[in-house]
């Protein structure tokens, strides 16, 4: 059992690195590039899954004050 949530919690760090080096390595919503993190789109509550389709780069401060909001700061392509 232990060896399942090992290799789960690698491919979440795995997909976190590949949103984060997608987006630039810096927030979307202010630009800064330190105490970056994973932000759910459509937060887990509501059913988001943690992929990189449905993941954006924020810095803390900005993942907090968007707490669990459906807000995509991802450019529209």
């Amino acid at each position: 059992m232990a060896g399942k949530r090992r290799k789960r919690r690698r491919k979440g760090w795995r997909i976190r690195n590949a949103v984060i080096e997608r987006d630039g390595q810096k927030c979307l919503k202010c630009g800064v590039t330190t105490d970056l993190t994973y932000d759910h789109v459509l937060p887990a509550c509501f059913g988001g899954s943690l992929t990189q389709i449905n993941g954006q780069t924020l810095c803390r401060p900005c993942n907090e004050e968007k707490g669990e909001n459906y807000v995509d700061y991802r450019p529209i392509q």
